[in-house]
């Protein structure tokens, strides 16, 4: 069971949560809390829930590339260290995650915030926004080969998460790393990339 509180919370519905989270009142050294704004055991800032529903995608702020995944059925909340958003109704998820997932799309998103230099690399969910995508009908043949390019490469990461043995986990690593060459290329060809586009953007993470 999750407890999602806010300051109109009725805690007292839930002595064994308000017993749990008022041994930790005393650690909380929130401005606001001291200051009697919101009670210890409320959320500083709470979201509207319905922002965590699914479908939707989550993805992790602080990276230096795209790590996303598609959460369907599980509602799943996350902190304030990731990202959700959600796609248009009857696109598949799969050509997102392809498109994502993607050299040209990662180096897109890098040419679109040039000049935010930071420490630490962030990920911000609105700049996905800025990022130009093709017509993603899935009758599309370019889309139904992307979608064919992640099913295998789920398929090939899902046996890699129960691999044991070192010779399957290095023979299931090289596959892997072949798909992706192949999910770049069905990216590309769903923007009508040149070959000269193609190398510049494969320059651009050369040596990274």
């Amino acid at each position: 069971m999750l407890l999602y509180t806010t300051r109109e919370t009725p805690i007292e519905r839930y002595p064994n949560a308000q017993r749990w989270l008022n041994q930790w009142a005393r650690r909380n050294t929130c401005r606001e809390v001291t200051a009697g704004k919101h009670p210890a055991w409320a959320l500083h800032r709470p979201r509207d829930p319905g922002i965590f529903k699914s479908p939707k995608f989550i993805g992790l702020t602080t990276s230096k590339t795209f790590e996303v995944v598609h959460d369907a059925t599980d509602d799943l909340y996350v902190t304030d260290a990731m990202y959700v958003f959600r796609i248009r109704p009857g696109l598949d998820p799969r050509v997102v995650l392809g498109l994502i997932h993607s050299r040209l799309v990662l180096f897109l998103y890098r040419v679109t915030n040039q000049g935010e230099g930071r420490v630490i690399p962030q990920v911000k969910a609105a700049k996905l926004n800025e990022i130009p995508v093709p017509a993603l009908d899935i009758d599309f043949v370019g889309c139904r080969a992307l979608v064919d390019a992640v099913d295998q490469l789920l398929a090939v990461t899902s046996r890699l998460g129960k691999a044991r043995m070192p010779n399957e986990i290095e023979a299931l690593c090289r596959e892997a790393s072949g798909l992706v060459v192949r999910l770049d290329r069905r990216v590309y060809d769903l923007y009508g990339l040149t070959e000269d586009e193609i190398a510049l953007v494969e320059s651009s993470f050369e040596g990274v």
